[in-house]
């Protein structure tokens, strides 16, 4: 009887002991449960903002890859060609052209803006870089769009037979002309 009484007794103790924990426990766990609430919400914004970074940056690289292609286009050359050689052209066009928009501060755009239209008025694919950094050159100092700058340019050179090693002495002589008249 004494031993039944104490086992009573035990296992009175060890359900108040139990209910006090699982109590406890789920007042702990409601407050897990917030934490983890708070958790998902907040990975939800980073997770968002981390995909609305990848979002912008593959919408700069097409904007890029789209400005380039329109060079690509007028010049002949090709990022996508079979031939190694029509390939290197491209490459190092563009390299020169993505250098010239680190060097100078005129967007990307411009400067295959000003590539194609070189392009089109005739320069050769190999001078097009030279002709588009005195171009965007030219148009940053004298606050004339590259439209005009390239068109003028190009018809400057057919009208009076300057070779591309010679854009850069002819844009200078026209802005010291300008700045002493």
């Amino acid at each position: 009887l004494k031993f039944e009484a104490v086992q009573k007794q035990a296992s009175k103790k060890s359900q108040d002991y139990s209910y006090f924990n699982s109590k406890k426990f789920e007042k702990q766990m409601a407050g897990a449960r917030y934490a983890l609430y708070d958790i998902s919400r907040r990975s939800a914004v980073f997770g968002t903002a981390i995909a609305g970074a990848f979002g912008l940056a593959a919408a700069e690289a097409i904007k890029f890859q789209s400005a380039f292609t329109s060079v690509e286009r007028t010049t002949q050359l090709s990022l996508n060609s079979n031939l190694p050689e029509v390939r290197g052209q491209a490459e190092e066009l563009r390299k020169a052209l993505v250098d010239m928009s680190l060097e100078i501060p005129v967007a990307f755009e411009d400067i295959t803006k000003a590539a194609t239209l070189g392009a089109q008025l005739g320069i050769a694919a190999d001078a097009v870089d030279g002709f588009s950094e005195t171009v965007i050159k030219f148009a940053t100092i004298t606050g004339i769009s590259v439209d005009e700058v390239g068109l003028s340019f190009g018809r400057l050179a057919q009208l009076l037979d300057v070779p591309v090693s010679q854009f850069e002495n002819l844009s200078s002589a026209i802005t010291f002309t300008g700045i002493n008249s």
